[in-house]
């Protein structure tokens, strides 16, 4: 409540308590795990601070440190702003003027309102987070979110970002058995364009690798797609392997190619479908631990008992190849290679479609409409996924490849598998 305190702990993702550089001796810096207060205001800012009477202060440099010096103890230097972000409300709008503006409009001394909603905790332009490498509290001019928990009384640093949850919001609303059909039977004429998988590659240059970030930092789709494709070359996998890592994320460039009407109005829908994320078979009863489960009520298909069992309006061992799944931009790549029959062996196909399929090949899901053929290739996709991730990691502070840099490498490598496979010339999407 407004000027009360309240124990509170911080916290990693692995649930593991935030760590802090102490500098109560200078120049012996140690770490230690503390147990904090939370201090409220009636101005929306909020103070942590020790049991010990110390307090979080976020140095000039923007350091982070427990101190209890007057100078620094002074208000600018402990307090936050507490900017909440409402699933319901978010926009991208709000979302780029968090740092340009002091409006309080989403702002709201609630800290335990709800353990999934996202808060940012901002001190005279910087961001409270967690050092990756150190694992102890820093401060980054970019924004870093957490999350509340009532239950343990904690806040968590997350990965997490208001347009991520925003885009699971939307695409448990969106991705129904009607919205598939359509969507499929909109895109899969492929009478959108005739053009290569290199022209895919430099148009994926104009995208950001990762759209759910905060901000535009960071490299292109068209770095990630080749450095994904190099860190699976390193590891010595099949040149086929290196093409579907190539080319798995290449279903965005269609956002780029849809006519002005059409771009209009899937900007005016909110939901960017081309953008791979953790996928679900439609038609059948989502597994209990779905991405984002907090927006599972706002699907239509929650209100129909057809699709309320384990097989749904789907026949059991029917195999993943008969179902409808989420439609994305990997799944448009997917149903793109086999309409222009490219030659791939069907384990390519696999790992294109199934990455995004987590729940299946990581946590054994959707086993009542599984076949032989799906067993057969669980683990490959699960792997393939896995190293995927991990380029996506590597990528996040990757400096943007060149212009020369990627035709070298397609024109050395890439090109001839793309060749060998009989989709190096020109393919309708």
């Amino acid at each position: 409540h407004v000027g009360g305190f309240l124990p509170v702990q911080l916290l990693e993702t692995s649930g593991s308590k935030i760590s802090l550089f102490d500098v109560h001796v200078p120049g012996k810096e140690t770490v230690r795990a503390t147990d904090w207060v939370l201090a409220d205001d009636d101005d929306g800012n909020i103070q942590f601070r020790t049991t010990h009477g110390d307090r979080l202060v976020v140095t000039d440099d923007g350091g982070v440190q427990c101190n209890s010096e007057s100078i620094l103890s002074a208000d600018d230097f402990c307090s936050f702003r507490l900017c909440c972000f409402p699933d319901e409300e978010v926009s991208a709008q709000v979302i780029s003027d968090i740092d340009e503006s002091d409006d309080d409009s989403y702002t709201k001394s609630r800290p335990f309102v709800s353990s999934k909603q996202l808060f940012a905790l901002r001190n005279r332009g910087l961001y409270l987070t967690t050092d990756p490498y150190t694992h102890c509290l820093s401060c980054t001019s970019t924004p870093t979110f957490w999350q509340a928990n009532s239950s343990n009384l904690s806040l968590t640093c997350t990965a997490d970002t208001p347009p991520r949850r925003l885009h699971y919001r939307n695409a448990w609303i969106n991705q129904t058995v009607q919205w598939v059909s359509a969507m499929k039977k909109t895109f899969l004429k492929f009478d959108i364009r005739r053009m290569t998988l290199k022209d895919a590659l430099d148009m994926a240059s104009l995208l950001p690798f990762n759209p759910l970030r905060v901000n535009s930092q960071g490299p292109s789709l068209r770095t990630f797609s080749f450095e994904a494709a190099e860190s699976f070359r390193k590891a010595g996998h099949p040149d086929w392997v290196l093409l579907i890592a190539l080319i798995h994320e290449l279903g965005r460039v269609v956002r780029l190619l849809l006519e002005k009407d059409a771009a209009a109005e899937a900007e005016d829908c909110g939901y960017d479908w081309t953008i791979s994320c953790h996928s679900r078979i439609v038609g059948c009863r989502a597994p209990s631990g779905a991405s984002f489960p907090e927006f599972r009520s706002l699907c239509p298909d929650e209100c129909e008992t057809r699709y309320s069992t384990s097989i749904g309006i789907y026949e059991e061992g029917c195999g993943l190849q008969r179902v409808l799944m989420s439609w994305t931009g990997p799944e448009y790549m997917y149903f793109l290679l086999r309409h222009n029959q490219v030659s791939l062996p069907e384990e390519a196909f696999a790992m294109l479609r199934y990455f995004q399929l987590g729940d299946w090949h990581s946590f054994g899901e959707y086993a009542d409409l599984c076949n032989d053929e799906d067993e057969n290739v669980r683990l490959l996709v699960s792997e393939f996924d896995e190293q995927r991730r991990e380029a996506r990691r590597d990528c996040r502070c990757s400096e943007d490849l060149t212009d020369s840099d990627c035709d070298m490498l397609w024109t050395t490598v890439y090109s001839k598998i793309a060749d060998k496979y009989g989709c190096g010339g020109y393919l309708r999407w």
